[in-house]
C-alpha cells in the first residue's frame, strides 16, 4: 500500500527556547499530518550530538538528545521556574539553531530542573527506578562515560590517558562526590528523554 508523509527533524519543530523539542508544537504537527492526509514522519536520530551536532554523530544509540526536553512541560510539573527560561540566550535568530548558545545555557537550565527533582525526591519514584531497572544494560555506561567526559571539559573518546589520573585515589575520592551527581543527573534527563516521549 502506497503511503505519503514528510521528512522534518524534531530540531526543525517550532520553539520558544533555542531549539524544537517534543513539545505541544509535536502533537500540533502530527494532527496537522493527518489532516492533510498525511500517515508517515520521519525524523532524524534524536541520541545526544557531539562536536558539529550532526544527529548522526552521536555518543550513543540509545540515549536521548537533551535538547529535545519540552521545557515547558518541565515547568508545568514544577522543576523550573517560569522566568528561567525566558531570560536564557538561546540566539538571536529564531529561525535558526545556535547550538553554541543551547550547549551554553541548556543545560544550566536542565541542571535547576534536576535539582528540584532531588528536592521532590523523584529519584525514588517507582517510575524512575523501574527505567534505571529496565535501562541498566547502557544507561550505567552511558551514564558515567559521559561524567568522566564532562570532568575533562569534553575530552575526546580516547580518554585512556586521562582515565589514569583515578589511579590516585587522592584525587578520585575528591572528584567521586562530582561524579556520582553527573551520573545521576545524566540518568535523569534520559528518563525525561527517553522513557516516556513527551518529556
Amino acid at each position: 500500500m502506497r503511503q505519503s508523509g514528510i521528512l522534518m527533524p524534531v530540531s526543525a519543530l517550532p520553539g520558544a527556547y533555542g531549539i524544537g523539542s517534543f513539545s505541544k508544537e509535536a502533537y500540533k504537527f502530527v494532527d496537522w499530518l493527518q489532516k492533510s492526509g498525511q500517515s508517515l514522519w520521519q525524523i532524524l536520530p534524536l541520541g545526544p550530538t557531539s562536536y558539529g551536532d550532526s544527529p548522526y554523530q552521536s555518543f550513543s544509540t540509545f540515549a536521548g538528545n537533551p535538547y529535545f526536553i519540552d521545557l515547558e512541560t518541565l515547568a508545568r510539573e514544577g522543576l523550573l521556574e517560569d522566568g528561567i527560561c525566558r531570560q536564557a540566550d538561546f540566539g538571536n535568530n529564531p529561525n535558526q539553531i545556535d547550538y553554541g548558545m543551547l550547549y551554553q545555557n541548556r543545560f544550566h537550565i536542565l541542571k535547576v530542573a534536576y535539582e528540584h527533582a532531588k528536592e521532590q525526591q523523584i529519584m525514588n519514584s517507582s517510575d524512575y527506578v523501574d527505567f534505571l531497572n529496565e535501562q541498566n544494560e547502557w544507561l550505567s555506561d552511558y551514564a558515567l562515560y559521559m561524567s568522566v567526559k564532562d570532568y575533562f571539559h569534553g575530552a575526546g573518546w580516547n580518554l585512556g590517558r586521562k582515565i589514569s589520573v583515578f589511579a590516585d585515589q587522592m584525587q578520585f575520592r575528591i572528584i567521586r562526590t562530582y561524579l556520582q551527581m553527573k551520573f545521576i543527573f545524566i540518568s535523569f534527563y534520559n528518563t525525561n528523554s527517553t522513557n516516556n516521549g513527551t518529556c
